[in-house]
């Protein structure tokens, strides 16, 4: 018996380089969102060592679906600090 394997490479295209581009982002930004979201299993004395109240981290998380909250929350510690 013998096994044959045959390589095929693919082109990356402009339009498939703006695909897969688009793809990481929509993943970076759930994955930043899940990390948000853990904030809120800290106290609120964890909260604000860290230059955040729960507040913060609800606003954050209340905007749409697709906008990255760690941004804002970023933001957020530039004014609070």
């Amino acid at each position: 018996m013998t096994c044959t394997t045959t390589t095929r490479q693919v082109e990356i295209t402009p339009a498939r380089h703006w695909f897969i581009e688009v793809l990481a982002a929509i993943w970076r930004t759930f994955k930043h969102r899940h990390e948000a979201e853990r904030l809120l299993e800290m106290t609120d004395h964890q909260l604000s060592d860290i230059g955040l109240s729960r507040a913060d981290v609800d606003a954050a998380l209340a905007g749409p679906l697709l906008r990255d909250p760690t941004r804002e929350l970023a933001q957020r510690f530039g004014r609070n600090s």
